[in-house]
């Protein structure tokens, strides 16, 4: 039962009320779905022009669809683009086309208007693992520079300074 589920997320494990937070999350657009479908394929391909199971249910969580319906949807939509294509060997197999494989190149050469990822939280040593184990690394897997303002050199006063690293 999906309730009685125990999924392992790092150390976590999914309880009751990570189960609604979870659910309470909106639903990503159907581009954003598209997106993270194509991103999750061509990332487990060993080599161009891989055919790969259009059935894999791993597909619904990637893309956070309710259904079987709803997948297929964004096989359309992915279709549609001509960002992949039916095989031509097997049923329910499908490939990234070369304009697939530019629309990954494209989502990933965005650069982001800032490359800080800056954090606010109680300054106190008790939250140094929190930071450390937590925050520094997800910025950092995420490609941007953690900077904490209390461990920036400043002679403002702290609200100041805070003001002036958001801008």
């Amino acid at each position: 039962m999906l309730g009685e589920a125990k999924v392992p997320i790092g150390d976590d494990k999914v309880d009751s009320y990570k189960f609604k937070e979870i659910k309470a999350m909106p639903i990503p657009r159907i581009i954003e779905q598209a997106n993270r479908l194509l991103e999750f394929e061509v990332r487990r391909h060993k080599s161009l022009g891989q055919s790969f199971n259009m059935n894999d249910p791993a597909f619904l969580a990637v893309t956070c669809s309710k259904n079987e319906h709803e997948i297929e949807y964004v096989w359309s939509f992915l279709r549609n683009s001509v960002f992949i294509m039916d095989s031509h060997y097997e049923e329910y197999q499908a490939e990234i086309t070369l304009k697939g494989y530019l629309r990954y190149d494209e989502l990933h050469a965005r650069q982001p208007a800032s490359t800080q990822g800056f954090v606010t939280m109680w300054f106190d040593d008790s939250m140094e693992d929190a930071y450390d184990k937590g925050f520094k690394v997800g910025i950092s897997e995420a490609g941007y520079k953690p900077i904490r303002i209390d461990q920036k050199e400043h002679s403002n006063k702290i609200d100041d300074e805070i003001i002036a690293v958001l801008r």
